[in-house]
């Protein structure tokens, strides 16, 4: 049985940022990760981990990463708070038997801190092969933006990631919006994973 959960401790949020940056280097080349998310679910097989997701929590008046990145603000978007809204970052999947299983597992994670906490919209910053998965698999209503990458403002260490083709393009989620497919999806994984949001 696999436990996603958030993170516990500074020791254990410092091991995350360990797994992540691992996985980084040997995906996009990235040596180094300037700035994490305030808030990490890991997915654990027993003490192993096996995934994680993160999320940044917008505070007012800070830009989330994306919004910078492709220099668009969320409100033009949404007509809900822009107070109440939060940024997808680090997915990482490292675990070749269930990779399916976790990454729908990792979304249903932040469905329900979302659900909990009233962040009423999420935005990511994905490439198409994620997005593909989002809409085809999960079956959620995702909304894109046709903003471009503002060149200027991706930090060198992330260049590989955002500046190679297939480049990544905003997304945004909207909580209510998404609930009935993340409550059926949820119900679906019971038998393979346990959460603790």
């Amino acid at each position: 049985m696999i436990t996603i959960r958030l993170c516990k401790s500074k020791s254990e949020y410092q091991k995350i940022c360990n797994f992540v940056e691992e996985a980084y280097r040997e995906k996009w080349c990235i040596r180094y990760l300037e700035e994490n998310p305030q808030v990490f679910f890991v997915a654990l097989n027993k003490s192993d981990i096996i995934g994680t997701v993160g999320l940044y929590l917008k505070s007012v008046p800070d830009k989330l990463p994306a919004e910078i990145m492709f220099d668009f603000k969320i409100k033009e978007f949404s007509e809900l708070s822009c107070n109440k809204t939060a940024e997808i970052s680090r997915l990482v999947i490292k675990n070749k038997e269930y990779p399916l299983i976790l990454t729908k597992g990792l979304f249903v994670a932040l469905y329900l801190y979302a659900k909990k906490h009233n962040i009423e919209t999420t935005v990511a910053s994905v490439k198409p092969s994620l997005m593909h998965f989002l809409q085809n698999h999960l079956k959620l209503p995702v909304h894109t933006s046709n903003k471009r990458i503002k060149r200027n403002a991706i930090p060198n260490q992330y260049e590989e990631y955002f500046l190679k083709e297939p480049f990544p393009v905003p997304i945004i989620l909207y909580t209510r919006e998404t609930a009935p497919c993340f409550e059926a999806i949820k119900k679906s994984l019971f038998k393979n994973i346990t959460f603790h949001i």
